[in-house]
């Protein structure tokens, strides 16, 4: 079935732009954000996914993208127009755009912040979504993202070491301003005895949503790089992240 807007590429659009974000490794913000961005084109939104871990991106990989153009090329051919960007992004079968991240992390430096802008501004009117998975890290780069996203989906895992990081990290977005924007996501729920409201106390903040601890199901979709929404389509992982793309999508 076609999605709706392969009828309409006429339609002039304003991209909402989701960053997702997780103060280390193994958070599973890459899984939220190649499963939530598959679920929007799911339901016929234009969606570009930006692998913005410059440095050891994965989105590549969990969606099984054969060796392909990224970012770094792009910045160093320098050509920012419509139709030049536009050869440097991935078409999945499923209609959704990627743009991958740099094939070694020598090239992660080349990437600035202002390119970021760059990208967005010519792309906003061609999507619905621009989605970026960022890096684990504060750094110009990702700042900038944030700066100009309008969600930033900060996944967080029922651990001491992830809430230690979110407190500094919410203090950090605070400071610049970018609260309002924050979307706090509990990823990996019951894998472990910390629980969803032991961390909401600890943060003085709700959950946005909170996805259930389903390993195989992840495990399983990594290795075959096919997004759980879509291998998994029934299981509590899918549904949940189905529910959040639906109810907050424009």
């Amino acid at each position: 079935m076609r999605n709706k807007e392969d009828r309409n590429e006429d339609v002039m659009r304003d991209a909402t732009v989701v960053a997702v974000f997780g103060t280390k490794g193994g958070t599973g913000k890459t899984t939220f954000a190649v499963n939530y961005a598959m679920s929007l084109q799911d339901i016929g939104k234009k969606v570009l996914l930006i692998d913005l871990d410059l440095q050891f991106g994965d989105v590549g990989v969990f969606l099984d993208i054969p060796k392909f153009e990224t970012i770094s090329d792009l910045v160093t051919d320098g050509d920012f127009s419509l139709e030049n960007v536009n050869t440097y992004l991935f078409k999945h079968k499923s209609g959704m755009q990627v743009m991958c991240a740099p094939n070694s992390p020598e090239f992660a430096e080349l990437v600035k912040p202002d390119h970021i802008s760059m990208i967005v501004d010519v792309l906003r009117n061609e999507f619905d979504y621009i989605i970026f998975d960022l890096g684990p890290t504060i750094d110009e780069t990702s700042l900038q993202a944030v700066d100009i996203c309008n969600d930033i989906c900060f996944i967080i895992t029922p651990d001491i070491s992830s809430l230690k990081n979110a407190k500094v990290c919410l203090k950090v977005l605070d400071t610049l301003g970018l609260t309002g924007k924050v979307k706090l996501i509990l990823n990996k729920d019951g894998s472990s005895d910390i629980k969803a409201k032991d961390m909401e106390a600890a943060l003085g903040v709700g959950m946005n949503l909170t996805i259930p601890f389903d390993a195989k199901s992840a495990i399983a979709s990594v290795n075959r790089g096919i997004p759980i929404v879509t291998a998994a389509p029934k299981s509590k992982v899918s549904k949940v992240i189905k529910d959040f793309a639906e109810q907050g999508s424009k």
